[in-house]
């Protein structure tokens, strides 16, 4: 073979692989696609099944990484979300979308730092990307940094100004830091640029809840169950309300329905133990409270309730070890300081009884528990 006709089988076969990796690639891309249908579709699994076969077509293929790392963390598999996650920056190093969303995963998991420095990196990589600011914005008021949170919010809104995720998080920060006014604005602005936006409705029932507008805030958390009749936590602020106007038939109702949607969910058993305990059906209360516990064995809550279940039964030995426990548990926790205080004062400890209650105003306590407080204490101080 003479080097002419050497040259010629060499282009030839260069040829050849050019055109089988640029249909590989082609092919790859078509996975990709289907399985963004499938995806658009709600069908998860055949979703999965097409950005593998993506990637087995072109193994840098980060997008496809990027798209099953997505769809691995919806179903709760963190695992293999941060092995595609990675896989898609390490392929693409400049990837933002694949930072934001490897974010959102570590921020599931409840680490806020590695969250924090993935906005970050997204952000730095595209300042334009509203939703790495809106992210960021969630962590920081997780950390209660108000401050922070709300430049992110506001940085968001001004890249995106329809942007109902950013109004509805920036309003749920206001209401977290006490600020209704601002809450209400920009809580009313995300329902206004979605009005199916359910987490909205909620917030809005948790702002009126806050304001002490029972009505309003029932029929902001009734249109939130109206759009997903799934959501257990709506259900349970409707029972806590219920429970707090005296309503216990429809409180326990609500609870029922929230524990049927998540049996696991202990916030709804303490609650309906609470509904069961003013109803007068004590047996059923402590069974509720019992199993809130045995769900979450650090529920300061529900410690407290039971003692004050047992206090009512005059059974002041359990009721003094389950206030004790709530506040090792959460010793910020004014609650079971007052009910501790008064079941000291069941036992003739005014001593002690004063102490507690005093810690619990220390702590600080609101209208009109603080001054039902202030008047026991000044009534034992004149013994």
């Amino acid at each position: 073979m003479n080097m002419k006709t050497m040259l010629s089988v060499v282009l030839l076969a260069l040829i050849v692989i050019a055109c089988g990796t640029t249909q590989t690639r082609q092919e790859a891309e078509e996975s990709l696609n289907r399985g963004i249908e499938f995806y658009a579709n709600g069908d998860i699994e055949n979703a999965i099944t097409e950005f593998t076969q993506a990637i087995e077509l072109y193994p840098k293929y980060a997008e496809a990484y990027n798209n099953r790392g997505s769809l691995y963390m919806q179903i709760g598999d963190s695992d293999r979300a941060k092995a595609d996650f990675d896989q898609a920056i390490d392929h693409n190093p400049e990837y933002a979308q694949a930072y934001n969303n490897r974010g959102i995963m570590y921020k599931n998991l409840g680490d806020f730092d590695s969250a924090l420095a993935d906005y970050s990196q997204a952000i730095e990589l595209d300042p334009a990307f509203a939703e790495a600011y809106n992210n960021r914005g969630i962590v920081h008021t997780n950390l209660v940094d108000l401050e922070s949170a709300l430049a992110d919010y506001d940085k968001a809104i001004e890249l995106a100004p329809q942007y109902a995720n950013a109004f509805n998080n920036r309003g749920n920060a206001y209401l977290n830091f006490g600020d209704l006014v601002n809450a209400k604005s920009d809580i009313d602005k995300a329902i206004q640029l979605n009005p199916n936006y359910v987490q909205a409705y909620y917030n809005r029932g948790n702002l009126y809840n806050e304001a002490g507008d029972f009505e309003r805030a029932i029929a902001a958390y009734l249109k939130a169950v109206s759009l997903e009749p799934e959501f257990a936590l709506a259900y349970n602020k409707i029972a806590y309300l219920f429970i707090m106007n005296g309503d216990y038939d429809n409180a326990i109702a609500n609870t029922d329905k929230a524990i049927e949607i998540d049996p696991e969910f202990a916030e709804a058993y303490k609650n309906r133990g609470l509904a069961y305990m003013f109803f007068g059906d004590r047996e059923p209360a402590l069974a509720n409270f019992n199993k809130a516990i045995e769900l979450d064995p650090n529920y300061a809550e529900a410690y407290n309730s039971r003692g004050n279940l047992y206090l009512n039964l005059g059974d002041i030995a359990n009721a003094m070890t389950d206030y004790h426990i709530a506040i090792n548990i959460n010793p910020r926790y004014a609650m079971p300081y007052v009910n501790r205080g008064l079941a000291y004062l069941q036992l003739g400890d005014l001593q002690s009884a004063i102490s507690d209650l005093e810690m619990a105003l220390e702590l600080g306590l609101v209208s009109p528990v603080k001054e039902d407080v202030e008047n026991v204490i000044q009534e034992l101080k004149q013994q």
